[in-house]
């Protein structure tokens, strides 16, 4: 399935749904650089003039349109390498445009976990001093379980002996 835009007069036709870069103002050319991921050469069309402008990543920053330069006006795109490299500029535009969208998608993917880290994390800030608590309880209890213990064998002794008294007496 191929998409066709028109858009001053240019007619784009790609594989995959145009990518936004392909049409910057002036102004959108100043800040492109931050804006958007580019590749290191990359074309547009200006919606200012309707012209083509060649974006490179060494070129010099000028203050009209940043590091794009216009392409001149004789440049067609009819040779076959020329198309070429117009449909691999367009599907590296769909590729980053595609890239930036999992970056997204896993940015608040680790959004959401960091808020979940940050709720165990004060889940365990209120069950620590609980915990101190318990082990001064079961530390307070220790000796007293010692304590018991023999007494408890003297009870069971005890119980063992009063049945051993009840059989005899009912004998």
């Amino acid at each position: 399935m191929g998409y066709t835009r028109f858009k001053n007069g240019f007619e784009v036709t790609s594989n995959a749904a145009v990518d936004r870069r392909i049409y910057l103002s002036k102004a959108e050319m100043l800040t492109a650089e931050e804006d958007y991921n580019l590749p290191d050469l990359y074309f547009c069309i200006c919606t200012d003039d309707g012209k083509f402008y060649l974006y490179n990543v060494d070129n010099e920053v000028n203050s009209e349109t940043g590091k794009y330069r216009i392409i001149d006006e004789s440049i067609t795109f009819t040779s076959e390498a020329a198309k070429a490299q117009l449909n691999e500029a367009i599907k590296n535009s769909v590729e980053i445009g595609t890239i930036k969208t999992e970056i997204a998608d896993i940015q608040e993917d680790v959004t959401i976990l960091s808020g979940n880290v940050t709720s165990v994390t004060e889940r365990v800030d209120v069950l620590e001093p609980k915990v101190t608590t318990l082990e001064t309880r079961v530390d307070t209890l220790e000796p007293k379980v010692t304590d018991l213990e023999p007494r408890v064998i003297t009870l069971e002794n005890n119980v063992e002996q009063a049945e051993e008294d009840i059989e005899n007496i009912q004998e």
